[in-house]
């Protein structure tokens, strides 16, 4: 059972992580524009997070197609969107249990900071006009997603000036 499932997630797209931060996100937009009582946002999240599940049990079970991944020019723009999506379901986290949506949204941002130096050294190192693609533009874009996720409920403190 388990060798089916462990061959069953090795399939599952990379791409996924890009759907799962654009299902998480809507219902935090629903949430905004409905007033659902974090219901909305909670659902999305929740939907999002069995996404995110299936992509990390298929790099944790897989780490050479996440090493693959992230040295391949498209793939590697795209991965980013793991803790993107990560990040969002901090959000909604944070609105049942400040501490653990906080911890999590830590964890999401170190991961996303992985992710982008990562694909900033393979696209470095292998740059060629010809592989550039909008998708480039992609993981920056996570540093604005983590200003904007961070729930600050929490007393949690990970840098003191």
């Amino acid at each position: 059972m388990f060798k089916q499932f462990k061959n069953k997630v090795m399939g599952a797209p990379t791409a996924m992580a890009g759907l799962a931060l654009g299902i998480a996100s809507m219902g935090w937009t629903w949430e905004n524009v409905f007033n659902l009582n974090s219901q909305g946002q909670f659902l999305g999240a929740v939907f999002a997070g069995v996404l995110v599940l299936l992509l990390a049990a298929k790099f944790l079970l897989h780490p050479h197609l996440l090493k693959a991944d992230l040295a391949h020019p498209v793939a590697g723009s795209v991965i980013p969107t793991f803790a993107m999506a990560n990040l969002v379901i901090s959000n909604s986290v944070g609105q049942f249990n400040p501490l653990a949506g906080d911890v999590m949204w830590v964890l999401a941002f170190a991961l996303h900071l992985i992710f982008l130096v990562s694909f900033l050294y393979q696209r470095a190192k292998k740059f060629n006009f010809e592989d550039m693609a909008p998708s480039w533009f992609v993981p920056p874009v996570g540093i604005i997603i983590a200003d904007v996720t961070f729930s600050r409920k929490s007393d949690i403190s990970v840098v003191s000036l």
